[in-house]
């Protein structure tokens, strides 16, 4: 015993040393590889008993794409949201959930906060991101074109500027910042070290975490007494996954430390708050191709049907054709975008048998195979591919549910017969058997995988009791014709809602919730919702207003009134899907057969702002795309004149365009969705208008099938096909059969419904036209009309522009010249004259005559300058500072100052250009008003300096300062300063330049700057 505890003891240690000496974590991702993820955040309450009592739980799912790897350990990688919603669960059975995907669809403004707007919008964003493995950071890539697209996309909401401004800047100061977390956790044990005593080291985590669980390939670390909660204390659990250094799961849980009561005393909480993250899956990103192959040892038909829901709404399925070789085989690729569930059916040859149907599940890049032997049905099946175990659970439940040869029981109506009854609650009791069949999976199949058969399964089976139980309703009332008269008679049908059991399974299904269960693109989760509708409403319907019985999507005729119903009975993606599935089949041409031409306005009208509502709601770019691009091929359609640019093959396997159709003669060409539509009629109609060349169209993926249906059937007419590898007929011209008309130039002249109006139209095409003018020529003449219009009002709006702004040039020049020349008048004022020849008769009284002189000579100068000078705009720096030397030499003569003129070495006075007789007035005022009244110690300086691309002039006096200045001389008003400043700002306006005045009073005396362009 003690042995095998030494031995125990031994090996422990060992395998910890080897821990200590060779664990280091290492993430390492792998280019082209998508990881998904799926992030948690519930809040919640722990009642007094330990129950739970859910507030909200936000549910997250994004998708991580590694694009490429750079330089220096550096990773590209984007990252894009595939479910976003936040459920706060009501006591009731009423769903109270948020898809930030599928929001509210509503014309009602917006209602909701920056938070939640910016969560719509990354539904339909990619964030990319830069990982540095060195440095263990993270950095946003595209920062500034995501901040572009949210303020496009608040716009698009209706959002006013001042409030998509503020949202838009906490966007970008708080809540972009936080999508970090999407990529951080890549980063967490990057490089982390664990310890000989199990610890984690090196982390980027604050928590110290230590191992508490080992598996294959897994580490788990958590804090310590992770299962023992505590309050106000976070705690902490990460998985991470050894071999790639991935966080695969972590789960923190909060208990509030403190008791709240929220619904009285007797039922105290706890509030909790608990996330868990986990990676749902990881895999390389395969081409959007799928490769099936299968092989029929006696098969019913050498024809295969290959069927995929490839549309992002509506159960229309694109149907390809296959031929079986001689060994009963077949393969090919096919577009395949979005997982689910694909149907291969061998059609039988005797029409009134039913065909063979084999389900499969797939995704894109996947490889399917199956052979199917034996003489007779039931065949033997064996399965080979990506996707062995789905092929054989959905066997096992269609042998089950029948679903496979009983395909159509979804779309028929069960009246509420015995045979019908039975059969609902024989499916009803097959429920239970199924999903403990699918349970048996679970080890073998992904969940993902698994949880969409199940609800593919289930939704099969709803829309079963859903037809079931809106047919039992309409029976309550039902409405036969009896008699030749046509008299209306009620016979009364209850006994069907009576049964005990069925009232049972319809409590049942009106508790049930048919959101858990819908698959994006799964037929019966789309059909189960069509089924549901038209059940809820001919429940809790009181009143029928048109007498209609309708069921399906005509339950109601208002269109608005069912989006509305819609609106009260569904949310989310159903919702979205559903809405658009009514808007496209009232955008489908026979969709609005025999409809008023005022009520087909109305419908189309109405479809059309309905998706334009749809592409501002809704976050989910695939759906936006698809119903924007049904509008606009409508919108194209409305003309006569439009003309699909398509390619069909002949017989003999050449390609021919529409255009290539004419010879000389007119062409009716007939292009059909199917094979048979009016095959042998229009060789009639072809052998009796010899003059009129008859084509038809049909569409296919086949050509060697329809080449053989075609030789066989012996036409009259020529055959061409269209090969619907991506669009099909209803997509390109929105019906399922159209006529064009082409005339004997092979010119389009229009479309028609039917053969013989087709005939018509080609016919008038023959009989000479009337020399008038068409309906484009028209339009033509009128827009050609409207545009010399506006290029004439255009010609006379720029004239009398330039007229405008010539005359208001005209008026600042004549303004500048008034307020130069008044500034002239107020510069010279009469103080200086008089006390200026004041001081000449003075000198001359003295016998100084040559001062008198030289006095006189220089007063002449300065006039005849500042004369001069008052004649231009502007003046060289040069003659203006000469001018203010004379000036200042005169008033010296007059009292004793010292004055500066300083001129930086960089100005060049002599090419440098200023306003004339700008500096003047300021120079007079610091002499006058604040050197004059000062008793000694007088200084003015004059500097000159270049700042940048301006010129900078300072006059600063060390007088008593502009308050006692004005204290003294009260009735100056400083006419020549205002003058200047006035001019200054008419120059600035005239020249789009700066030009600046600035007065700063200082301690001692004042300081004048002028600021002016440096070629002013």
């Amino acid at each position: 015993m003690k042995t095998q505890h030494i031995l125990f003891i031994l090996c422990t240690l060992l395998s910890l040393g080897s821990l200590a000496q060779e664990q280091t974590i290492l993430l390492k991702l792998e280019e082209g590889h998508e990881y998904v993820f799926e992030i948690t955040d519930q809040d919640y309450g722990i009642l007094k008993d330990n129950s739970k009592d859910i507030f909200s739980v936000q549910e997250k799912v994004f998708r991580l794409f590694v694009e490429k790897f750079v330089a220096n350990q550096e990773a590209i990688v984007s990252v894009s949201f595939l479910e976003n919603t936040l459920e706060q669960p009501l006591k009731s059975n009423k769903i109270n959930k948020k898809d930030f995907f599928y929001p509210d669809f509503s014309a009602v403004g917006n209602v909701y906060g920056s938070t939640d707007l910016f969560s719509m919008y990354l539904c339909r964003s990619d964030i990319k991101f830069l990982i540095n493995l060195n440095t263990r950071n993270a950095e946003m890539l595209n920062r500034v074109e995501l901040l572009e697209g949210f303020f496009q996309f608040l716009k698009l909401q209706g959002i006013d500027g001042k409030e998509r401004e503020a949202i838009a800047k906490n966007v970008n100061s708080k809540l972009l910042n936080k999508q970090k977390y999407l990529i951080e956790h890549l980063l967490w044990f990057h490089n982390s070290a664990i310890n000989a005593d199990s610890t984690l080291n090196k982390s980027l985590l604050e928590d110290r975490l230590k191992i508490n669980r080992k598996g294959n390939q897994f580490l788990a670390f958590s804090d310590m007494d992770f299962d023992n909660l505590i309050p106000a204390k976070t705690y902490k659990k990460y998985w991470v996954n050894t071999e790639n250094g991935i966080v695969s799961e972590y789960t923190t849980i909060r208990r509030d430390s403190m008791r709240q009561s929220f619904y009285g005393a007797d039922k105290l909480k706890w509030q909790v708050n608990e996330t868990h993250f986990r990676l749902l899956y990881s895999k390389p990103v395969a081409e959007k191709k799928l490769v099936i192959s299968g092989s029929i040892e006696s098969p019913l038909s050498n024809i295969i049907h290959l069927k995929t829901l490839s549309s992002a709404f509506g159960t229309e399925m694109k149907d390809r054709i296959f031929m079986l070789d001689e060994k009963g085989y077949f393969e090919t690729e096919i577009d395949f975008s979005e997982g689910g569930f694909v149907y291969v059916e061998n059609e039988n040859k005797n029409k009134h048998e039913g065909s063979k149907m084999f389900v499969f599940y797939a995704e894109p890049g996947d490889t399917i195979g199956f052979v199917a032997k034996g003489a007779e049905q039931p065949w033997y099946l064996s399965f080979s591919g990506t996707r062995v175990a789905e092929s054989e659970l959905l066997e096992k439940i269609s042998n089950q549910i029948n679903f496979k040869q009983d395909l159509r029981f979804i779309f028929n109506y069960l009246y509420g017969d015995l045979t019908g009854k039975d059969k609902v609650l024989a499916f009803y009791d097959s429920l239970e058997t199924m999903e403990s069949l699918i349970s048996s999976y679970k080890t073998t199949i992904d969940e993902r995988t698994l949880r969409f058969i199940i609800n593919e399964t289930k939704s099969y089976v709803y829309t079963g009791f859903y037809n079931f139980f809106t047919n039992a309703r309409r029976s309550e009332v039902r409405l036969t014709m009896q008699g030749q008269n046509g008299k209306l008679i009620a016979i009364s049908n209850d006994a069907t809602i009576e049964d005990s059991e069925l009232n049972e399974l319809e409590n049942h299904i009106d508790k049930f919730n048919i959101q858990d269960i819908y698959n994006d693109y799964g037929l019966f989760s789309r059909k189960m919702v069509e089924s549901y509708c038209a059940y809820q409403f001919f429940k809790i319907r009181k009143v029928t207003a048109d007498g209609r019985s309708g069921f399906g999507v005509d339950y109601t005729r208002d269109l608005d009134s069912r989006i509305q119903f819609m609106r009260l009975m569904l949310s989310g993606s159903a919702l979205y899907r559903e809405i658009a599935s009514v808007l496209e089949s009232v955008l489908i041409a026979e969709r609005r057969m025999n409809l008023r031409n005022d009520v087909e306005d109305y419908w189309i009208n109405y479809a059309i702002e309905n998706t334009e509502l749809l592409s501002k709601r809704c976050n989910d770019l695939n759906l936006v795309s698809s119903m924007t691009s049904i509008v606009r091929q409508h919108q194209k359609l409305q003309s006569d004149s439009f003309l699909p640019q398509i390619s069909f093959l002949d017989l003999d396997g050449n390609k021919v365009t529409l255009n290539d159709l004419s010879e000389d003669k007119p062409t009716v060409v007939c292009i059909s969705e199917g094979f048979g539509h009016n095959r042998y009629l229009f060789d009639e109609f072809a052998q009796k208008n010899q003059d009129i060349n008859f084509v038809l169209v049909c569409e296919n993926n086949s050509y060697d099938w329809w080449k053989e249906y075609t030789s066989r059937a012996e036409p009259v007419a020529k055959q061409l096909l269209f090969v619907n590898d991506s669009n099909s007929i209803r997509d390109i011209f929105q019906k399922r059969f159209v006529y064009v008309v082409l005339d004997k130039k092979g010119e389009m002249t229009g479309y028609a419904d039917e053969t013989e109006a087709a005939i018509k139209k080609a016919r008038a095409t023959l009989e000479p036209q009337k020399k008038q003018l068409d309906k484009s020529q028209l339009q033509f003449i009128v827009l050609l009309l409207v545009i010399t219009l506006v290029l004439l009002l255009l010609v006379l709006f720029i004239w009398k522009w330039r007229v405008r702004q010539r005359f208001r040039k005209e008026q600042q020049r004549t303004r500048l010249r008034e307020l130069e020349l008044t500034a002239i008048r107020s510069q010279m004022n009469p103080h200086f004259l008089f006390n200026s020849l004041n001081s000449v008769q003075n000198l001359v009284q003295q016998n100084k005559g040559r001062e008198a002189h030289l006095y006189l000579s220089d007063f002449a100068g300065l006039i005849r300058k500042v004369l001069n000078n008052s004649e231009k705009e502007e003046v060289s720096l040069a003659e203006e500072l000469e001018m203010i030397q004379q000036y200042l030499s005169l008033e010296k003569l007059r009292f004793d100052f010292d004055y500066s003129l300083l001129v930086d070495e960089q100005v060049d006075v002599h090419n440098t250009m200023v306003p004339s007789m700008i500096l003047q007035p300021f120079v007079e005022n610091a002499i006058i008003h604040g050197l004059q009244n000062k008793a000694s110690d007088r200084q003015l300086k004059i500097e000159v300096e270049q700042n940048g691309t301006e010129l900078k002039i300072s006059i600063e006096d060390n007088g008593i300062g502009r308050e006692a200045a004005q204290e003294i001389s009260k009735s100056k008003n400083g006419k020549g300063s205002k003058l200047v400043q006035e001019r200054l700002k008419i120059l600035q306006e005239k020249n789009k330049e700066k030009f600046l005045l600035e007065i700063i009073d200082q301690p001692k005396g004042t300081r004048v700057v002028i600021t002016l362009p440096e070629e002013s």
